[in-house]
């Protein structure tokens, strides 16, 4: 044994309940889950229900194979794009063009597009 380390009981409880024949076992599982990840780094953990409602506006499973995609679907929901000018939109927005999308039963960019297209012309004139 390299390590040995101090902790709670009520800690060694619960991974006692996910083994109950060997809880380090349980304990090696959890922190080999983590044995890639730099020190000090900055990472998001979600509960599986987070990430089930991640995945399923992302379209996908999340996985690190396309963290970099769903990093970008997260980027195009707080911003919308016109001729290379980010237009970054408020969470109420962001929901509200959503719910009007759903309620047209279009997608969001098409309802989004039409929304900035009669938004330009009625402010522009043209």
């Amino acid at each position: 044994m390299i390590l040995s380390i101090k902790i709670s009981d009520e800690t060694y409880k619960k991974y006692a309940e996910r083994d109950t024949n060997m809880p380090q076992r349980a304990i090696e599982r959890a922190l080999s889950a983590f044995e890639d990840l730099e020190v000090g780094g900055k990472y998001v953990i979600l509960r599986a229900k987070a990430l089930d409602t991640c995945e399923k506006a992302f379209g996908s499973t999340i996985s690190a194979d396309n963290v970099e995609d769903f990093t970008s679907f997260i980027t195009k929901l707080s911003s919308a794009r016109v001729e290379g000018h980010d237009i970054k939109l408020s969470k109420r927005q962001l929901k509200k063009v959503e719910d009007e999308a759903r309620f047209f039963h279009r997608t969001f960019d098409a309802h989004l597009e039409e929304i900035a297209e009669r938004a330009l012309t009625d402010r522009l004139g043209v």
